[in-house]
């Protein structure tokens, strides 16, 4: 007979414990004891599975789940399980309602599941598997820089009179990206596991979308008002990113790419972005088919795109040219939205934004080396419209965080956070032009393409307070850091290694030799 595991018994006691103690202290109050067991049978569960069943649970989570201060349709929605995102998004002081939980569920998690990984490697347990595959040395060091920089740019920014809050969340999310990354060069392994991300982002995008189609539909606001969006504004990095993975496994022939139900995720994702309703969703995806045009090789899908686009080009200027001056009536719409892009005086919200650029222009020439720091506004040297009733934190977080960057960080702290991100351009790139395997070019391609996203995302709207930041460039800087190794795309020198590295040493580029690796595009 079978000894019962002393741990699990532990846990079991624990938790009845723990319920009792709860139900004490809170007089009653069933929904906190639930959900406090509920939270720590979680932790208790995760304890025993492997780490990348976790890390992918709260990749899911993260990028489904609402955020609190990004609610779905402006305020005026709330799915069910609202309270899960709140948990894992927020601080647990507003859930809690214990002032003294200044941090996230995130946070939590992020450090759970470090001591989980750095517990398993002390007694040598192989329950996540042998043969993880090192981060080539350019992502080591291109971490290490950001999250030096973004360090720096803090301890400067409040150091010089800068508040802490504001400083905190100006460069929360690109930290977190970092040290995201590094919690998912942990848990998984390389190729072998690229399977999991191709479901993550399509099955994500999938539910956004067919939630914005649902609230676009039944939605009804009072006084006729009419719906901004219906998500989110970060939904549109989502669903470019999700879509561009779609299109690019069909331009790489990867198996099944063309299946029914890869054309039904095509079509759902694309319902999406019309439904949500926000332009810089098609900016996203343009400039997402622009890098693929450019880096990848002639496909005959590729030629025929080309063709199509030429053709049509005396076409499409006709309707611009007749729609360009009459942008709202209904078949004129597309070129009413390309309008509002690319012309200032079209509407107010574009000619606001273009004003607050040249403020923060203004902004970076008055500190054109180090910036303010971290936790300081932009002056207003040209003064705008307030909007601080609905947005407080315009002048901490512009509009164009990209631009805004480089005055809270110069020239040389922009160089310093983004090192991380040149690293996964400068390593994807050499992996798709290396590798013959069809879904690792997809995947490569998809790690310069969700960087890109993200800057597309920062400069046109608010992209870098967005969850989003971090549970999309984490994946793909990782994948990007082990692919290139994995591909034999950058060298890696093998140095005395215990545990789930010292199996890759011994055979180092199983991906390259077998051309078999189930990728982003084949969930």
């Amino acid at each position: 007979m079978n000894r019962l595991d002393p741990a699990a018994v532990a846990v079991v006691a624990g938790l009845g414990v723990l319920a009792i103690a709860v139900d004490v202290v809170t007089g009653g109050d069933v929904g906190a004891c639930v959900g406090i067991v509920l939270g720590v049978g979680v932790l208790a569960l995760v304890w025993f599975i492997p780490l990348r069943w976790s890390v992918s649970a709260l990749l899911v989570l993260g990028v489904t789940m609402e955020a609190p201060y990004e609610a779905f349709a402006g305020y005026q929605f709330r799915t069910p399980v609202a309270i899960i995102g709140q948990v894992l998004l927020a601080n647990l002081n507003s859930t809690t309602h214990v002032s003294a939980m200044k941090f996230s569920g995130f946070d939590v998690m992020l450090i759970y599941l470090n001591v989980v990984h750095w517990m398993r490697r002390s007694r040598n347990r192989d329950i996540d598997g042998q043969g993880s595959v090192p981060l080539a040395k350019p992502m080591v060091v291109g971490v290490a820089i950001s999250l030096s920089s973004i360090l720096f740019l803090w301890i400067y920014g409040i150091g010089t009179g800068g508040e802490v809050l504001e400083a905190l969340v100006q460069g929360q999310k690109l930290f977190y990206s970092a040290l995201l990354m590094l919690l998912c060069h942990a848990a998984y392994r390389g190729s072998k596991d690229l399977r999991t991300f191709g479901f993550i982002l399509i099955g994500s995008a999938m539910y956004r979308a067919l939630l914005a189609t649902y609230i676009h539909h039944t939605l009804v606001l009072p006084h006729g008002e009419i719906l901004a969006y219906s998500t989110t504004h970060g939904d549109s990095r989502l669903f470019a990113a999700a879509l561009a993975l779609l299109v690019v496994a069909m331009n790489e022939r990867v198996p099944k790419a063309m299946h029914w139900t890869r054309l039904l995720a095509v079509a759902t994702v694309m319902l999406g972005m019309v439904e949500n309703g926000r332009r810089l969703v098609w900016v996203a995806f343009t400039g997402c088919m622009l890098i693929v045009a450019l880096v990848s090789p002639w496909t005959p899908l590729k030629r025929r795109i080309a063709r199509t686009i030429l053709i049509s080009i005396p076409v499409a200027c006709l309707y611009l040219a007749a729609g360009w001056n009459n942008p709202y009536s209904r078949i004129f719409k597309p070129v009413g939205t390309i309008r509002s892009i690319l012309d200032a005086k079209s509407d107010t919200s574009t000619m606001w934004r273009d004003l607050e650029n040249t403020n923060l222009v203004l902004n970076i020439s008055a500190h054109p080396f180090w910036g303010t720091g971290y936790g300081h506004p932009y002056i207003e040297h040209i003064i705008l419209p307030d909007i601080s009733a609905g947005y407080p934190r315009f002048r901490m977080i512009p509009h164009n965080s990209f631009v805004a960057f480089f005055v809270f960080g110069g020239p040389l702290g922009v160089a310093g956070a983004f090192s991380m991100l040149l690293a996964t351009v400068f390593l994807s790139a050499r992996v798709y032009h290396r590798s013959p395997d069809p879904t690792i070019r997809t995947t490569a391609m998809m790690c310069i393409v969700l960087v890109y996203l993200h800057f597309n995302q920062t400069y046109g709207d608010i992209g870098v307070s967005d969850w989003l930041t971090t549970f999309t460039l984490a994946p793909a800087m990782m994948l990007a850091g082990k692919l290139a190794v994995e591909t034999g795309a950058f060298p890696w020198k093998p140095r005395k290694r215990r545990g789930r590295a010292a199996a890759f040493a011994r055979d180092p580029a199983p991906a390259a030799a077998s051309g078999s690796a189930e990728g982003w595009a084949t969930p």
